[in-house]
C-alpha cells in the first residue's frame, strides 16, 4: 500500500514528516517531537520513549512473548548472543523482545519459533510447557 507521502510526491514518510515539521516552524522533526514531549509534561523526548518503552513491555502480546523467549532458550540452554546470531538480529534487539520493549516482524517471528523449536505459536507459555 503507498504511503499518503509518496501520493504527495515525497520519497518516504520520514521526509514527509520532516517536511510538516518545518511547516509548522521548527527546525527539524526532532525538534518538534522534543516540543510534543514537553508538551504531554515529559522533561524530554528521551523521558516520553522510556515511558513508551514500558508501556510496550506491559502489553499482554508483548509479555507473552517475553516469557515464551526466556523459558525456550532456558529449556534449550542457549542465550541471548546465541539467537541474535541465529535469527541475523544483533543481542540487543533479542533483548528488547525479552524485556517486552519491541515485537518482532513476522518474518522474524517465524524464524524466532524456529530457532527456538517451538513447532507453533502457543496460546499460553503453560500449554508449551505441556508439550
Amino acid at each position: 500500500m503507498e504511503h499518503l507521502a509518496v501520493k504527495k510526491g515525497f520519497k518516504n514518510r520520514s521526509e514527509y514528516q520532516e517536511h510538516l515539521a518545518v511547516k509548522k516552524g521548527f527546525k527539524n522533526r526532532s525538534e518538534y517531537q522534543e516540543h510534543l514531549a514537553v508538551q504531554k509534561g515529559f522533561k524530554n523526548l528521551s523521558k516520553y520513549r522510556e515511558h513508551l518503552a514500558v508501556k510496550r513491555s506491559q502489553r499482554h502480546t508483548n509479555k507473552e512473548l517475553s516469557d515464551l523467549i526466556k523459558y525456550s532458550l532456558k529449556k534449550l540452554g542457549k542465550n541471548q548472543t546465541w539467537l541474535a546470531e541465529q535469527i541475523g538480529v544483533t543481542r540487543q534487539t533479542v533483548s528488547s523482545y525479552i524485556h517486552g520493549k519491541n515485537i518482532p516482524l513476522e518474518e522474524t517471528l517465524s524464524l524466532l519459533f524456529s530457532t527456538l523449536e517451538i513447532k507453533r505459536k502457543p496460546k499460553s507459555l503453560d500449554e508449551l510447557v505441556e508439550e
